[in-house]
């Protein structure tokens, strides 16, 4: 539209130009001069008319351009603080919950069974300390075996040993022992004795074929065979026994 009133105005100019040229000369009547120059005139108006309100429009423009700026800034500045606030809301409510977790629930870091060892009923009592209860696994996976080696004479010790095992729960004369292997020792004593790992195979079948059922802990203790004997000693096993137990 501009560039469409600025060809009128060039029009408007070049008629008024010849009219004026035709009006010296005497041509045309001074009526007719003075009907284009305010025709001329006219067009000049609308022209700056149009300059001034596309000029109003343009600054307009830009107000709103800024005010829309200024409004995004004021959006994302809440939006920070809000997010701001949201974050340290959830810092604050976790920090609670991990606290009441920590005054008022057990946990344990697998799933699995209770068994209460000194809790017999609802509401029942208990002191900082006491072992309420353990967590039996439901898929306890692979089973192994923690022994106490004296310091004394561990230095035959050595891994893939095999290692017998005699229950506390299961008496060795009617059940007889676990067989395992040494897996790993540590490396450092701890007081008088090291660490042994023992590794067991999933099934606990003992010599005497009887098959144990595992409920999260057996107890016992663990010979390491350092130098294999023969068959006839391990035969000879069970009367020592015996014999140590009842020659006292």
């Amino acid at each position: 539209e501009v560039n469409l009133n600025k060809e009128e105005l060039r029009l408007a100019l070049s008629s008024y130009s010849r009219e004026e040229i035709l009006y010296k000369k005497g041509l045309v009547s001074a009526s007719d001069y003075e009907k284009e120059q305010q025709a001329y005139l006219a067009s000049k108006r609308g022209t700056e008319q149009m300059q001034t309100t596309l000029s109003s429009a343009r600054i307009q423009e830009a107000k709103l351009h800024q005010t829309i700026v200024e409004i995004q800034l004021e959006q994302n500045q809440k939006a920070n603080s809000l997010q701001v606030a949201l974050q340290t809301a959830y810092d604050q409510l976790q920090v609670s919950i991990n606290n009441w977790k920590l005054a008022y629930l057990f946990t344990a870091p697998t799933d699995g069974i209770l068994s209460y060892n000194e809790v017999w009923q609802k509401n029942q009592n208990i002191t900082a300390g006491d072992k309420v209860f353990s967590v039996v696994a439901e898929n306890s996976g692979a089973v192994i075996g923690k022994a106490k080696l004296p310091v004394s004479n561990s230095g035959k010790v050595k891994s893939g040993q095999r290692v017998n095992i005699r229950l506390t729960g299961y008496p060795y004369m009617e059940y007889g022992f676990l067989t395992g292997k040494v897996s790993s020792i540590s490396l450092l004593s701890n007081e008088d004795s090291y660490t042994v790992t023992v590794e067991l195979p999933d099934t606990l079948q003992t010599s005497y074929n009887h098959i144990l059922e595992f409920q999260g802990e057996l107890s016992g203790n663990a010979e390491v065979l350092t130098d294999e004997r023969s068959f006839t000693a391990r035969l000879l096993s069970p009367l020592r026994y015996l014999w140590e137990k009842y020659s006292l």
